[in-house]
């Protein structure tokens, strides 16, 4: 998690992540909170500290399989080209499938409350 210009703030190392029972990493950002980091646990899920300087973050997630064989590829996905404005044509889902990222946002009350998470 870090910002445009190459600072970095927080990371997990993938030999570090904690699976889900089908083999997915599920990550939680948010400020310190004893509530939320209990309701990670329980779950199974790893946390990344909120502890950027700016409210907005960049999360950067390296997809780097070493076979060549396998059947998503980061290479697949375009790179982004300067100027852009519309970013809909290099969302990773349309390139790796199930192998890409995605995201839920939800308020601290859901999370410790409601929070289904749908495959």
């Amino acid at each position: 998690m870090g910002n445009s210009a190459t600072y970095n703030f927080n990371a997990l190392k993938y030999e570090d992540a904690i699976l889900d029972e089908d083999g997915y990493v599920n990550i939680v950002t948010a400020s310190k909170d004893d509530e939320i980091e209990n309701r990670i646990n329980e779950l199974g899920f790893n946390f990344l500290e909120w502890n950027m300087p700016w409210d907005e973050a960049l999360v950067l997630f390296r997809h780097m399989p070493a076979n060549p064989d396998f059947e998503a590829q980061i290479d697949d996905v375009p790179p982004i080209k300067e100027g852009r404005n519309d970013f809909s044509t290099y969302e990773a889902h349309q390139y790796l499938g199930a192998y890409a990222p995605r995201g839920i946002r939800s308020t601290k009350e859901d999370f410790l409350n409601e929070l289904h998470i749908a495959n």
